[in-house]
């Protein structure tokens, strides 16, 4: 492939979540290109994006099945003081039950 990035390429960064729908549809093969091509096209006008012509997504398509572009990772959330401290308490009191399950037995 050349140096320049693809529509869908450039959608993965603005719309990462509508292009992995999209990548684990096309994986799937449960749907045909055109179907997908459509519904990723409505979620990424959705998203003030522009649509992805016919034989961008065909040769996008064709590199996901080959194995050469792998699913783009949505970002994650931002973790807020009050869940961490959340998930220190779950994990303190799961290590408490383990720890009293070995002395138990």
């Amino acid at each position: 492939m050349r140096g320049r990035l693809t529509s869908i390429q450039i959608a993965a960064d603005t719309a990462p979540e509508a292009v992995a729908w999209a990548h684990d549809e096309v994986f799937a093969g449960t749907k045909t290109q055109q179907a997908i091509r459509k519904l990723l096209n409505e979620r990424l006008v959705a998203e003030g994006l522009e649509a992805v012509s016919q034989s961008a997504f065909n040769r996008w398509a064709l590199r996901v099945l080959d194995g050469e572009i792998s699913r783009p990772m949505p970002a994650l959330a931002p973790i807020s003081s009050n869940d961490l401290a959340d998930i220190a308490k779950q994990l303190r009191t799961l290590a408490d039950r383990i720890d009293n399950a070995r002395r138990a037995s």
